[in-house]
């Protein structure tokens, strides 16, 4: 059973932005959240990752103190302007997943100097901080100047989802190997955006700007490809949420 409601995405993006300016007036270095884009929140380690949308930022957060965590003698960002370039010059979207060892992997796609067709991939944990994964960045098929939009994360098969709104396909990796996996990528039409994952279905919902149609991608099944549902409106962001009374849609 779908559902489809606009107001409750309103909700929830209040209550992220609450929890954001707790954490930006938690400490006295407030300054260190100066131009915050993206968050993605590793809920199994308890780690917020808030990454400026320019000049290489990159926060951590306490997800259970709502705390900036600071490095270094100078309490200095994760990253900052002065640290080697290891984000996109401008980041648009970001995901976390976690691994054994305490390993949190971040997932951004952007633009800037680089080629826009890549993920790139950083891992953090409290021993080693933050540096690039060893098959970062990951080059997505098609031309250097596509638009990644959309990125998910399926932890439970360890699967990291991206849209690519130029070719109208969505691309599926091995969290651990970077490399694509069978039956990827998925093709969606028009231009496929925004994407989350609902973990309890398991399946994953596509925005798109180009049709009124939300596509939904079973994870465990990529070789069935995309079924739609018609929601009647071009739309940019897609979501799911699974309760007792059925699988409902958010647009």
């Amino acid at each position: 059973m779908f559902r489809f409601s606009r107001k409750s995405r309103i909700a929830a993006l209040a209550l992220a932005l609450a929890a954001l300016a707790s954490a930006c007036t938690g400490n006295n270095e407030e300054d260190n959240l100066i131009f915050p884009a993206v968050v993605a929140i590793d809920s199994d380690l308890g780690r917020v990752f808030v990454i400026d949308n320019q000049d290489n930022g990159l926060n951590l957060i306490d997800a259970n103190t709502d705390q900036v965590v600071l490095f270094g003698k100078d309490d200095e960002s994760l990253l900052n302007d002065e640290d080697p370039q290891l984000l996109p010059s401008f980041p648009s979207n970001g995901a976390v997943v976690s691994l054994p060892g305490g390993v949190s992997r971040l997932f951004v796609t952007g633009g800037g100097a680089t080629a826009t067709n890549q993920i790139t991939v950083l891992d953090f944990d409290d021993v080693n901080l933050i540096r690039a994964a060893g098959f970062s960045p990951i080059a997505v098929a098609g031309g250097n100047t596509d638009a990644l939009v959309g990125l998910a994360i399926d932890s439970v098969l360890g699967l990291v989802f991206v849209s690519n709104a130029t070719t109208g396909q969505v691309h599926a990796y091995n969290v651990n190997t970077g490399a694509e996996v069978a039956n990827s990528p998925i093709a969606v039409g028009g231009i496929p955006g925004r994407m989350n994952f609902d973990p309890d279905s398991g399946l994953l919902a596509v925005s798109n700007a180009a049709n009124t149609t939300v596509s939904l991608i079973d994870a465990s099944d990529l070789a069935s490809g995309a079924q739609t549902v018609d929601v009647g409106i071009l739309t940019r962001d897609a979501a799911l949420a699974t309760n007792g009374a059925g699988t409902l849609l958010f647009v």
